[in-house]
C-alpha cells in the first residue's frame, strides 16, 4: 500500500486535520469492537477471509470449473487472522533436495514472511464499510493473489507503498499489534519484497481496482 506527503500546512489545515484523525479514530474504534465480538457476522455479513484453490494458473467457470478447494474463515478478527493463517500454511508446498553440504534442504514455496504479511494486511486495512464482498485468497499452481475490499488507503499509491504507512484502521492495526501480527513500523511490504527477491522469486505485484486491492501475485 501507498502514501505521499505534504509540504507546509496551513493554518486551516491545522485544525482540519486533527478533525479528520478523530473522525477515523471513532470509525475504526467502532468497527474495531464490532469485529471482536462474539459474532461479528451480525453487523458485517461478508466480514471474512475465503480461500480458494485452483488446480492449474487460471481460474475456469462452467463445465472446465477447477477448484478443488474452497474454505471460508470467520468468527472474531484475531479467529480469521489464525485460521487463515494456519489453512495457507498446510497449503504451501515444500522442496527438499541434498545441499552441497551433502545434507538435505527444505525450502518452502513462498517465504513465510511474505504470504503471511499480505494476508495479515487485508484483514487489518480492508474497507469493512464495502459490505457485498469477503477478502479472498486465491492459490494457484504458480502464484498467492489476495484480494481485499477497498481502494489503497488515505496517502497510500502504487507508487509508494514500500515507503509510505498508513492505517485504514489504526484501533484494528493497534489490536493486531498486541498479538505480534502487525509491527505497525510500515516497513511490512518493503521487507517483503526483500525476502522474495532473497529467495530469488519474481516481486509482489499489487493492483488497485475500483473497490478491490489485488495484492500478491507471489
Amino acid at each position: 500500500m501507498t502514501i505521499p506527503q505534504s509540504s507546509e500546512l496551513t493554518r486551516t489545515s491545522l485544525f482540519i486535520v486533527p478533525l479528520w484523525r478523530i473522525l477515523i479514530g471513532i470509525l475504526s474504534l467502532n468497527t474495531a469492537r464490532k469485529l471482536d465480538t462474539k459474532n461479528p457476522q451480525r453487523f458485517f455479513k461478508r466480514a471474512r477471509v475465503r480461500f480458494i484453490r485452483y488446480d492449474g494458473i487460471e481460474a475456469k467457470v462452467g463445465t472446465e470449473m477447477n477448484v478443488i478447494k474452497d474454505e471460508i474463515f470467520e468468527g472474531r478478527i484475531l479467529d480469521m487472522v489464525r485460521r487463515s493463517l494456519d489453512f495457507v500454511r498446510s497449503q504451501i508446498k515444500e522442496h527438499t533436495k541434498l545441499g552441497t553440504d551433502g545434507l538435505f534442504h527444505t525450502t518452502p514455496e513462498y517465504p513465510e514472511f511474505a504470504w503471511k504479511e499480505i494476508i495479515i494486511n487485508s484483514i487489518a486495512h480492508r474497507d469493512y464499510s464495502i459490505k457485498g464482498t469477503d477478502i479472498q485468497i486465491k492459490m494457484f499452481d504458480d502464484r498467492i493473489t489476495v484480494e481485499s475490499p477497498g481502494i489503497l488507503p488515505g496517502i497510500v499509491r502504487l507508487n509508494n507503498l514500500r515507503t509510505v504507512h498508513f492505517s485504514r484502521n489504526p484501533n484494528i492495526a493497534r489490536f493486531l499489534h498486541e498479538y505480534d501480527y502487525v509491527q505497525e513500523f510500515g516497513e511490512g511490504i518493503d521487507r517483503m519484497f526483500n525476502e522474495m527477491a532473497a529467495a530469488g522469486l519474481p516481486a509482489p505485484e499489487y493492483h488497485d481496482n475500483a473497490f478491490m486491492l489485488n495484492a500478491g501475485k507471489l
